[in-house]
């Protein structure tokens, strides 16, 4: 038997290292991590009988209906929060990249561009409402891709999804104050918004590349986008 949890307890710590290597963590790794090296702990205690007496001196006993209905009200809205709705975002964001023929070899050529991009910008913001941690991954996509699209002259510009991006990215501005992405992000699509006759879109536009400035002197990127902003002013 300790021969059995022995190497299951090294198959978890070696599928732990295996995942990092290709994934950042996030508390659905941690949290197994955590428990594997807690139940280690135990193991390897020098004093196991104390602890045992210990657990055995309490005089009650929870009943199982009080231990479901804990389990219920704190691991449901864990696996629902932490796995499920995560989840469904992450299918929502490969639903929308599989459209795309520059992503996906295999994508549906079939189809006219006006619905390719119909369901892109849908499926990106299906993943923006599920309010998960790919939230953010979801909605920079959703910028890149309308922006470039706008800009390449694909499709035309949307005032009320931009207001919509917009709207999503001053909120997490909000909540991660210090990711420069965020601000180039922003300007970038009120430079847009700008060239449709929004002369207070483009003051907002140069604020937040400031800030992108400010937090990232270094990136190329940002420079280009305030360059690009300046460019619009001039028309």
């Amino acid at each position: 038997k300790e021969r059995i949890m022995s190497m299951i307890c090294l198959a978890g710590l070696t599928a732990y290292f295996i995942q990092n290597l290709f994934e950042f963590d996030v508390h659905q790794s941690y949290l197994p991590l955590f428990l594997l090296i807690a139940y280690l702990a135990v193991l390897t205690s020098p004093e196991p009988a104390s602890i045992s007496y210990k657990l055995k001196a309490i005089s009650y006993k929870i009943p199982l209906s009080t231990s479901l209905f804990l389990a219920l009200v704190i691991i449901a809205p864990m696996f629902w929060y932490g796995s499920v709705k995560p989840l469904q975002a992450a299918m929502s964001v490969r639903n929308a990249l599989s459209m795309d023929p520059g992503i996906n070899p295999h994508a549906s050529r079939d189809i006219s561009p006006d619905l390719r991009h119909r369901v892109m910008v849908g499926e990106l913001q299906k993943a923006i409402t599920q309010k998960s941690f790919v939230t953010w991954e979801a909605l920079l996509l959703l910028e890149r891709y309308y922006v470039g699209e706008i800009r390449a002259g694909n499709v035309a510009a949307d005032e009320n999804l931009l207001v919509y991006i917009a709207d999503r990215l001053y909120e997490a501005s909000g909540r991660v104050p210090l990711k420069y992405e965020i601000y180039l992000a922003l300007g970038e699509v009120l430079n847009v918004k700008g060239s449709m006759g929004d002369a207070e879109a483009y003051k907002e536009a140069s604020g937040a590349l400031e800030k992108a400035v400010e937090l990232a002197p270094n990136v190329p990127r940002v420079w280009y986008a305030k360059g690009t902003l300046h460019f619009g002013l001039q028309e």
